[in-house]
């Protein structure tokens, strides 16, 4: 038996983000089934503690009230992850809602905006998985940029594994709209595109509890983003080498990394002739050299005759995303063998309150991460 996250996405800082409630209700799907569940929350983006009133949680129809340490409402600081505690219930395959109030009507920092919805603060969902030895459960994170978060390949891909694999596979989006590689967002952002991606694949990724298989799709924006002083320059070198890490830091932990190619968009702007050239000496790199578990190469799948740009059918009008028809064509690229589970992690004990102590901490906190910087070439 093991904690298994059963839903997740990436933060990110919300300043862009209208807000003018003191609440949101989210609902997603959770494919696992269990003997208990829990939430995660984070403040990662913050720079004010984050005061929540409550937090009500919804299975099956069921209304539970969540408490963090036995109080319905806490305080999540910028410097520290928490969970709430325990709700021991059957946990079955299906929509899982979760409401939560702030204290408040001041902007929580730290969060996303999905189609439809906003989430805030809370991190992940994830399920005490019983009956099932570790390494027959997967779970996967599908890590990228606007590409993968508008969902258009990530939704039917997850909508046909789930229909096929109930019960023991979990896979969820953990991307940000106009995230990069190498440098975090432009100052002008205020984090709003989220940190850099070496050091979200940490967070997102590599923190997800039984994480085994993930998915990498990034560098699009790294070639169409203005770089700025301070930014670590994109060349096919530091491109590269900071892959290079990124794969080296998954299968450390013995987590599959499946490499995509990137995609291509209009030429125009900061997206020059020679950054199309670019694109396409790194997408040879990610097929032929790059030392990924499995890659897919989704830019020849989308691509014009002259890979110059996306083919008119798969366009969603902006020159720069697929449209739905192009995500089935690259959901369809996928297999199931894929996502097999291959950490070969043993069962964690039961988590009754003495297990959380010695697993959590006294408080359940867990401290966050500094930001990672992208190996020199």
């Amino acid at each position: 038996m093991a904690w298994k996250t059963g839903w997740s996405y990436a933060q990110r800082g919300t300043n862009f983000t209208y807000w003018e409630q003191t609440g949101f209700t989210y609902t997603f799907y959770n494919n696992l089934r269990g003997m208990a569940c829990r939430l995660k929350y984070s403040n990662w983006y913050g720079m004010l503690p984050c005061e929540v009133a409550s937090v009500k949680l919804y299975l099956r129809g069921q209304e539970h009230v969540l408490h963090q340490n036995g109080r319905e409402g806490f305080l999540v600081t910028p410097d520290r992850e928490i969970y709430s505690d325990i709700l021991e219930a059957g946990i079955m395959p299906g929509q899982v809602t979760v409401e939560m109030e702030f204290a408040s009507s001041r902007r929580p920092e730290s969060g996303n905006t999905f189609r439809p919805g906003v989430a805030m603060i809370m991190q992940s969902f994830e399920v005490y998985c019983e009956d099932i030895s570790a390494t027959d459960i997967c779970v996967a994170a599908l890590f990228g940029d606007s590409i993968t978060h508008w969902g258009n390949w990530t939704g039917p891909l997850i909508a046909g594994m789930y229909a096929k694999y109930s019960g023991n596979l979990s896979i969820f989006e953990v991307a940000v709209n106009g995230a990069r590689l190498l440098n975090g967002s432009p100052a002008d952002q205020m984090n709003g595109l989220g940190y850099s991606g070496i050091t979200r694949f940490e967070h997102d990724v590599l923190g997800q509890k039984g994480i085994s298989c993930c998915t990498f799709a990034l560098g699009l924006n790294d070639l169409a983003i203005t770089e700025e002083a301070g930014d670590v320059p994109l060349t096919f070198e530091t491109y590269v080498s900071c892959v290079m890490e990124i794969i080296r830091k998954a299968h450390e932990k013995n987590v599959r990394i499946i490499g995509l190619t990137i995609c291509p968009r209009a030429i125009e702007g900061a997206y020059t002739e020679a950054k199309n050239v670019l694109r396409r000496q790194i997408n040879r790199w990610i097929m032929e050299d790059a030392p990924f578990d499995d890659s897919i190469d989704v830019a020849a799948l989308v691509a014009n005759e002259t890979d110059t740009g996306l083919k008119a059918e798969y366009d969603c009008g902006d020159g720069v995303h697929i449209n739905e028809a192009a995500g089935e064509r690259i959901a369809a690229a996928f297999t199931a063998e894929m996502f097999h589970n291959s950490t070969g992690a043993k069962p964690a004990p039961f988590p009754g309150s003495e297990c959380e102590k010695r697993e959590t901490g006294m408080s359940g906190e867990v401290a966050l991460a500094p930001q990672t910087v992208c190996p020199e070439v």
